[in-house]
């Protein structure tokens, strides 16, 4: 009789062991993965932008769910985990038009995002301090961000004449790739 008793325990604890692990496996897709982006399988990446030094890139996460808006997340990656530095819950799944522009030192970079449902001319403006680690006045960086979109768009901004470039930028719909 000590035999089945001794059998039936170590089938009890196998089903234990197999359970726990099922319910690690749960938690690191579920639980983690709506604080660390590249476990979570519901969410989208788009690069924006590389860093100059290659250490860093602006990600843009889209939080997948049913219906006209979902949650996005504007992160910094190159670290361990991705540094989420805004979210906005009222985002389409593709931003209408992005733009990023990055210091040489690749130390501040600055983002222009439109979205459909931000409202055609009101464009998210972002500044961020990778040292300092926190966001900083758009204002302080507004004179790099012009002067690369000009750089950048030189032939197709003479032939829209003299225009603020951040409008530009949000009215022909540029997006990183382009």
């Amino acid at each position: 009789m000590s035999d089945s008793s001794s059998d039936s325990n170590a089938v009890g604890t196998g089903c234990g062991c197999l359970m726990l692990v099922f319910l690690l496996v749960l938690g690191l897709v579920f639980g983690v993965g709506s604080v660390v982006p590249h476990i979570n399988p519901t969410r989208e990446r788009m690069v924006l932008g590389p860093s100059p030094d290659g250490k860093h890139q602006v990600e843009y996460w889209v939080h997948h769910r049913w219906g006209s808006d979902v949650p996005v997340d504007i992160a910094i990656s190159g670290g361990l985990w991705p540094k989420i530095i805004t979210r906005r819950d009222d985002s389409s799944n593709t931003p209408a038009a992005t733009f990023v522009a990055w210091t040489p030192d690749s130390a501040r970079v600055a983002i222009v995002i439109s979205d459909p449902l931000w409202g055609g001319n009101n464009p998210l403006l972002i500044a961020w301090d990778l040292r300092a680690g926190h966001e900083i006045s758009f204002e302080s960086v507004r004179p790099m961000v012009e002067s690369q979109i000009r750089q950048r768009f030189r032939r197709e901004m003479s032939a829209a004449g003299d225009q603020d470039p951040i409008g530009w930028v949000v009215d022909q719909k540029v997006k990183p790739w382009q």
